[in-house]
């Protein structure tokens, strides 16, 4: 019996070390860097096209129709925080405006968590949440509500902002719906 035993652990440590052998080749193989802006830890994700559909792109004060609603990326600033919300050393702050109006005749849904920003050296980079009230945070809007405010990226001092595009999750694991240019 403790052969047995023995040859079944063994059997699930050769499978599991070929299941992490295969992973790291996707990791390698594909796909660009996403930052999470607070910790640094990086996970895959698809750019340009999902199932053959071309990603959309945009330019800043550009109306854009999504999923019964408009979207407009108005601004783009950067600072150096305050005394409550820093960015981490040799960071900035990337803050992009973002204006939602609900056009369609149904709630629509919406997150600051499904946008990413690519900065100058091709890396993606999520939300970072801060405690201020120009926040676009999450929330439902009913039919003809708008919402705005800031979505706020902590990147490196020495990056430049190039795009920020909106994902269907906040995985970022497929093509953005849209991209809007901020140069």
């Amino acid at each position: 019996m403790k052969k047995f035993a023995i040859v079944i652990l063994c059997l699930f440590t050769i499978l599991g070390a070929t299941a992490c052998g295969d992973s790291e080749k996707e990791q390698e193989s594909g796909g660009s860097s996403v930052n999470s802006g607070t910790n640094g830890e990086n996970s895959n994700s698809n750019s340009g096209t999902s199932g053959g559909t071309t990603t959309s792109t945009y330019s800043l004060n550009q109306t854009i129709s999504y999923g019964g609603a408009e979207y407009k990326i108005t601004k783009l600033e950067y600072n150096a925080g305050n005394e409550v919300n820093k960015p981490a050393d040799g960071n900035q702050y990337a803050m992009v405006t973002i204006e939602i109006r609900n056009t369609s005749n149904a709630s629509v849904s919406y997150s600051s968590r499904n946008f990413a920003l690519t900065i100058s050296d091709g890396s993606l980079y999520t939300p970072t949440i801060l405690l201020s009230t120009a926040e676009l945070s999450s929330g439902t809007l009913e039919p003809g509500q708008t919402a705005s405010g800031h979505v706020t990226f902590d990147i490196p001092t020495s990056a430049t902002a190039q795009t920020i595009g909106l994902y269907t999750n906040s995985l970022h694991n497929e093509a953005p719906v849209f991209v809007v240019n901020l140069k």
